[in-house]
C-alpha cells in the first residue's frame, strides 16, 4: 500500500498492512529529518478549506479570509518584548471589533489569543452584521493543487469552520464572559448562533462541492469546556446536519476531539462522524483508552494523537509505547498522529522513532 491508500484505509475503517502514522504538516520538520521521515513512511496530514473561513476566521492564511460586505478589515501589528503581537480589526456600521494574537514561539502555526473580539453583550450586534454579510467564496484551484501536490504521500483534508457554539467558544468570546451571558441572558447569544448556523451551513454546502474526499472539523471539544447539556442543546443538532451533508454528498468527516470525551460519549456516538481524531488517550490526561473509544464510537474510526508528555522519553520507550498501542488494536485498523504541539526540538526524533517502530524495523 501507498502512504496515501493506508491512511484512507484507516479513515474508512478498512484492513491495512501495518499500523499507519501521520504527522499534521505544520509540524512537520522541513530538510533532512522530513525526508528521512517520510521514507520510513509517515504520512502527512495537510488541510485545506474547500469554501473560505466565517470571519473573523482563526487563522489567516490563503484561502481563510471572506469579503465583509460593508465592512473594514485591517491588521496592525506592535511588539511587547520580543514578542509580535497582532491586532486585527473589522470596523462595521453596528461597532469596531478587535482580537489580539500572539503567534506562539515555535512558528508552527498555533496562536494565542491576548484579547478576544466578544467582550460582552453590546459586540453581539456587530458580529451578527458580519455574520449575515460575509461573501464566502469557494478555493477549488488551491485544494486541488494541494492534492496533486502532495500525491501519494499524505491526504489533503477539506478544513470546514468550526461549528458555531464552538467557534464563539474559542475563537471569537472571552469563554468566562460567554457563559455568564449564556446564564444571564442566553437570547441575543442565541440570536448570534443562529446566523452563524445558517451562514456555516452555507458554506458546507458549497464544500461539498469542492474534490476532496474526507472533511475536518477542527472543534476541539473537551467535556470540561463543553458540558453535556450545550453540547446537546448547541453542537449535536448542527453536527447531525453536517454529517448527513457530508454522507449525502459520498464524502467521510472527521472531528477532532482532543479533550475529555467520556461525560460525551452517546451524544457524539449520535453525531455520526467517519472519525475522531486526534483523540487524547490516557497518556495525555485524556479520560479514554483506545479500546474504550473504539466501543463508545463503534461507527467511527479513532485517530488518537502522539501523547507530547512522552516526546522526552528515548526512542525505544517511544517504539515500545506504539507497539503496544498496535497490539491493543488487535488487528483494527490504527493511526498514530502527531497532531498536536511537541515540545521544540522533538518532532523530527519522535516522527522517526514512531515511522520505524510502525513499519515493523528496529530503532
Amino acid at each position: 500500500m501507498t502512504t496515501r491508500e493506508r491512511m484512507m484505509a484507516c479513515y474508512r475503517r478498512e484492513t491495512v498492512d501495518h499500523p499507519a502514522c501521520a504527522i499534521y504538516t505544520r509540524y512537520l520538520p522541513r530538510g533532512e529529518m522530513e525526508r528521512a521521515v517520510r521514507d520510513e513512511g509517515m504520512g502527512v496530514i495537510d488541510y485545506a478549506p474547500p469554501v473560505s473561513m466565517m470571519a473573523p476566521p482563526w487563522h489567516m492564511l490563503d484561502g481563510f479570509l471572506s469579503e465583509v460586505k460593508g465592512a473594514n478589515i485591517r491588521v496592525e501589528y506592535r511588539w511587547e518584548g520580543h514578542q509580535r503581537i497582532e491586532r486585527r480589526l473589522f470596523e462595521t456600521p453596528k461597532g469596531t471589533l478587535y482580537s489580539d494574537i500572539q503567534q506562539d514561539l515555535g512558528g508552527v502555526g498555533s496562536e494565542h489569543i491576548l484579547k478576544h473580539y466578544l467582550q460582552g453583550p453590546e459586540d453581539y450586534e456587530a458580529m451578527g452584521y458580519i455574520a449575515q454579510n460575509i461573501r464566502f467564496r469557494d478555493n477549488v484551484p488551491l485544494v486541488r493543487a494541494r492534492i496533486q501536490n502532495m500525491g501519494q504521500d499524505g491526504v489533503v483534508l477539506g478544513r470546514l469552520d468550526r461549528s458555531p457554539f464552538q467557534k464563539l467558544l474559542i475563537e471569537l468570546s472571552d469563554p468566562e464572559q460567554l457563559f455568564l451571558d449564556l446564564y444571564d441572558d442566553p437570547e441575543p447569544i442565541e440570536a448570534l448562533l443562529g446566523v452563524m448556523e445558517a451562514r456555516l451551513l452555507e458554506a458546507a454546502s458549497m464544500a461539498m462541492e469542492g474534490p476532496m474526499e474526507v472533511l475536518w472539523l477542527p472543534d476541539n471539544v473537551t467535556a470540561e469546556m463543553t458540558s453535556p447539556a450545550l453540547f446537546r442543546k448547541y453542537c449535536l443538532p448542527y453536527y447531525q446536519k453536517l454529517t448527513r451533508m457530508a454522507h449525502q454528498a459520498g464524502k467521510l468527516i472527521l472531528a477532532h476531539f482532543d479533550g475529555k470525551l467520556t461525560p460525551l460519549k452517546d451524544d457524539i456516538a449520535r453525531a455520526g462522524f467517519d472519525g475522531i481524531e486526534s483523540v487524547s488517550l490516557p497518556e495525555m490526561n485524556g479520560d479514554m483508552t483506545l479500546e474504550e473509544a473504539r466501543a463508545a464510537f463503534p461507527g467511527a474510526a479513532i485517530l488518537p494523537n502522539f501523547p507530547a508528555n512522552l516526546s522526552f522519553e528515548d526512542d525505544g520507550r517511544i517504539a515500545g509505547w506504539a507497539r503496544a498501542l498496535a497490539e491493543e488494536a488487535q488487528g483494527a485498523p490504527l493511526m498514530i498522529q502527531i497532531s498536536e504541539d511537541l515540545p521544540p526540538g522533538q518532532t523530527g526524533r519522535v516522527a522517526l522513532a514512531l515511522a520505524r517502530a510502525l513499519n515493523g524495523k528496529e530503532e
